[in-house]
């Protein structure tokens, strides 16, 4: 299904998503699916206000989400698989794991999981132990039949929220964030820091900047990483 959708962040997940510092896969992954929440929960917007924060969810051959506001623009890989139901609402799945559809249930759950895990602290049995310890986890179980009676349960739910979460820590994020940023901009070092530019990448070793002449609409940065349309080429000074 192709789509190309925008819709506003609203307060309640500001804080998740457009405030949050990425540092670690957590992070990306916990914006990913505030971001699901979004996007099974409200109707897309028709136009943009300057003053709010905005996410487009854009859906073809590459499918990501991008989340922009005046100053930021940020984009991560969306690997689920988008469905639309007969009154036109959307829905989540991920076939290679099962067909039940991902809820607003699972996606509460599985922030939580990732809220409490620590990465550099747990082990795996950690992550899998936080799954079967949810206190919600059998209101998820009951919740099945009430939003997906069609559905054939190939998996319990536990194996069902553990497949999810693996299958989300081995995806590759895909992550790069537009900025224009005044505040680390040295006037003695234009080059270091440039106002406008491109971070790749997001913790410490591997990230690095690519300086942009001008600030760029969240529709050009769409296009510079969209597989379908004609490259764009980097110019030397």
């Amino acid at each position: 299904m192709k789509k190309n959708l925008i819709y506003e962040i609203l307060p309640v997940y500001k804080e998740e998503i457009t405030n949050l510092m990425i540092r670690h896969k957590s992070d990306v992954l916990r914006v990913l699916l505030r971001c699901c929440k979004i996007i099974i929960n409200q109707k897309p917007v028709s136009r943009v206000d300057s003053d709010k924060n905005y996410l487009i969810l854009k859906v073809s051959k590459m499918s990501r989400v991008f989340i922009f506001d005046n100053n930021r623009i940020y984009s991560i890989n969306f690997p689920f698989s988008l469905y639309e139901n007969k009154e036109g609402g959307l829905f989540l799945k991920i076939p290679e794991i099962s067909d039940l559809n991902i809820s607003n249930l699972i996606l509460d759950a599985l922030i939580y999981v990732l809220k409490e895990f620590k990465f550099c602290q747990n082990s795996l049995y950690d992550l899998l132990d936080l799954i079967s310890k949810y206190q919600y986890f059998e209101e998820i179980d009951e919740d099945i039949s009430t939003y997906d009676t069609s559905s054939k349960r190939i998996v319990n739910m536990e194996e069902f929220l553990e497949k999810i979460l693996l299958n989300l820590l081995c995806i590759e994020d895909g992550y790069l964030r537009c900025d224009h940023d005044t505040n680390n901009f040295k006037e003695d070092r234009p080059h270091l820091h440039p106002i406008d530019h491109i971070d790749l990448f997001y913790s410490s070793n591997p990230t690095f900047k690519i300086g942009l002449k001008k600030k760029y609409s969240v529709e050009i940065i769409s296009d510079m990483v969209d597989i379908t349309t004609d490259c764009m080429y980097l110019q030397g000074t």
